[in-house]
């Protein structure tokens, strides 16, 4: 548990940052007209995001 403490510790404002790069993002999936091309860029950033941590990821287009 101490290991996880320090980690979190660590890396809280790393963390942070992170998280406010997401929620910039203006990924209303209510409108897609408007907002399509965010929610591609939000998808590629998670994806992105998530193959640095070191996860597969594999990206599924919607028709919206």
């Amino acid at each position: 548990m101490e290991k996880i403490l320090e980690y979190l510790k660590d890396n809280h404002e790393n963390s942070v940052e992170e998280l406010m790069e997401y929620i910039r993002f203006p990924s209303i999936s209510a409108q897609p007209n408007k907002h399509g091309k965010d929610i591609d860029d939000c998808a590629n950033w998670i994806e992105s995001h998530c193959k640095n941590m070191g996860l597969e990821v594999e990206k599924y287009p919607t028709s919206g």
